[in-house]
């Protein structure tokens, strides 16, 4: 059935296989504790830490700038760090180097539609919100937690569980001796 298809140059799959990203929801991707800074913690002193590998900084590439009750205003990455350091405006709080925008992520949403929304604005990460209370913290979505789900899909994939068509369960079948008369 492919065939005049194939022979008028469109590619056409031979597996049809599914998106990991379309079927999965961030809740079950995205860190539940993701670490948080003061927005007014200096650049110099965020470098210095992630400089001493203090753990409670240095686990992403990426920190989320929240006051004390945990309310997201920003998110810094490591790179505007540099940036800031290079240029001299260590002294500076770190919610004067970050972006003015802050992009966020819905738990129950679909991993491609967020995946889509990273892509568009040329972000690597985003602080999780609650539907409900959008400026309630609930969870950090990174590149890395993203790859996670396709690796989960890859392994329910391939270690399906035995049925008829596993070549064990069809194997003992054919072992199987017809009952005799």
């Amino acid at each position: 059935m492919t065939t005049p298809v194939h022979q008028r140059g469109v590619s056409v799959p031979v597996e049809m296989a599914t998106d990991a990203f379309a079927h999965t929801r961030v809740s079950s991707v995205m860190e539940t504790e993701p670490q948080t800074i003061p927005p007014h913690v200096t650049v110099q002193a965020l470098a210095n830490r992630i400089g001493a590998h203090d753990p409670t900084v240095s686990h992403h590439q990426a920190l989320i700038l929240a006051d004390e009750s945990r309310i997201p205003s920003g998110i810094i990455t490591r790179r505007d760090l540099l940036e800031a350091l290079a240029a001299g405006r260590g002294s500076l709080p770190v919610a004067e180097v970050t972006s003015r925008t802050l992009h966020t992520a819905f738990p129950d949403e679909e991993v491609s539609a967020v995946l889509a929304r990273m892509f568009r604005h040329h972000i690597g990460r985003l602080p999780v919100v609650s539907r409900e209370s959008p400026s309630r913290l609930v969870g950090y979505l990174g590149r890395s937690a993203i790859l996670t789900a396709q690796l989960q899909r890859h392994a329910e994939e391939r270690d399906r569980e035995p049925g008829w068509l596993h070549p064990h369960a069809r194997k003992a079948h054919s072992n199987l001796k017809p009952n005799s008369p």
